[in-house]
């Protein structure tokens, strides 16, 4: 496989995923549940304990899509910061919702240059080798 097919084949799951991000979300009732509880830990999230990382997940995402990064970032704020890094979900909506701008709301950053400190002010201007996905 060369790296021309490799590129046509990403841009084809991406389209897919754009076309699957464009539809409405259901959610099941066990997400309707974590949403509930998150609800009451949007409220007190001095509450939040390792059993509500589900329903953190669940309501960040949502805010995500959104577009409420704020959100994610003010509750973040008041949250332990071993229960955010204690999953893989929650650390990556608190580190978008951080990067995230009014001027750069809706894209997700990746950054090569993150092990050497990347920061919101070099993503707008690209200058730390950062790729942008819309999302």
């Amino acid at each position: 496989m060369t790296g021309r097919d490799v590129a046509a084949t990403l841009r084809k799951v991406a389209e897919l995923r754009r076309l699957g991000l464009r539809l409405p979300h259901l959610e099941t009732p066990a997400e309707r549940r974590r949403l509930e509880r998150f609800e009451t830990l949007a409220a007190a999230p001095g509450a939040a304990t390792p059993e509500d990382i589900d329903a953190l997940a669940d309501g960040w995402t949502r805010w995500w899509r959104q577009g409420e990064a704020a959100r994610i970032r003010a509750m973040a704020a008041h949250l332990p910061d071993a229960l955010i890094a204690a999953d893989r979900r929650l650390a990556s909506l608190v580190d978008a919702a951080r990067l995230t701008t009014p001027k750069t709301a809706g894209r997700v950053f990746i950054c090569h240059a993150r092990a050497v400190g990347c920061r919101p002010a070099d993503v707008e201007g690209a200058r730390c080798g950062i790729r942008a996905l819309t999302i």
